[in-house]
């Protein structure tokens, strides 16, 4: 897993900004714009699963097919997190929320949110990482319902499940970063939610990207493992 081949993927360059501008128009939009991201990212992760080179980014066309991966990805992602959810329900019953830290005029980012208690770490831990498996599942299948098979799922995570804990741990906190910055810069309500709303995208962009280039190394790196596994169970047979 190489942090740094993940950061060189989103390095700018004169290519790269061209691919990404369109989406970067795109993202400020509340809602359509992160779906248009979330649908490109998993565009890119398509490419690096199947076999692209590693640096290279698709172009960006605003079209509705990019917008309707989008639209997909973001409900495997909210999927995951209510399947993790529910199977550790019971825990998050012997906790007590606090209704003033997430009120309106105070809603903490998803960082802070993830660091709130043990249980909410465990459970954002989770959906991190089978967010991601079923990600990948989604961008080398073209399926939707394939990326929910929860055997295929097993199967990578079993593979690698450090690589795949650490891909996701590492993208998740990169992503949402941009986010827990611009909430903890000490300026008013009105410049805090500007900052929120239309500075900090432009880099949760950049960090979902870089989330991608690390999904698609924790794929390879599965790849590998479960085929010297094949390789040895056939050799000693």
């Amino acid at each position: 897993m190489n942090v740094v081949r993940a950061a060189a993927y989103v390095a700018p360059n004169p290519i790269k900004a061209r691919s990404l501008f369109k989406i970067w128009l795109l993202v400020p939009i509340p809602v359509f714009g992160q779906l248009w991201a979330m649908g490109y990212a998993n565009l890119a992760l398509r490419r690096l699963v199947k076999g692209h080179d590693f640096r290279d980014l698709p172009e960006a066309n605003a079209d509705w097919r990019l917008f309707l991966r989008g639209v997909y990805a973001t409900l495997l992602t909210l999927i995951s997190m209510v399947v993790v959810g529910l199977l550790l329900a019971p825990l998050m019953a012997t906790e007590t929320a606090d209704p003033a830290a997430t009120s309106v005029t105070n809603y903490p980012p998803v960082l802070m949110q993830a660091i709130a208690g043990p249980t909410e770490l465990l459970i954002q831990v989770l959906a991190a990482v089978i967010g991601a498996v079923v990600l990948t599942r989604y961008a080398l299948t073209d399926s939707f319902l394939s990326a929910l098979n929860p055997m295929e799922i097993w199967t990578h995570l079993r593979a690698e499940p450090a690589i795949w804990t650490y891909a996701a741990v590492i993208g998740f906190v990169v992503t949402y970063l941009p986010d827990l910055i611009a909430w903890a810069l000490p300026l008013s309500y009105e410049n805090d939610q500007l900052a929120r709303m239309i500075i900090a995208p432009y880099f949760w962009m950049l960090g979902l990207m870089l989330s991608t280039h690390l999904m698609a190394q924790a794929y390879e790196w599965s790849q590998k493992t479960a085929a010297k596994r094949a390789a040895n169970v056939g050799y000693r047979w």
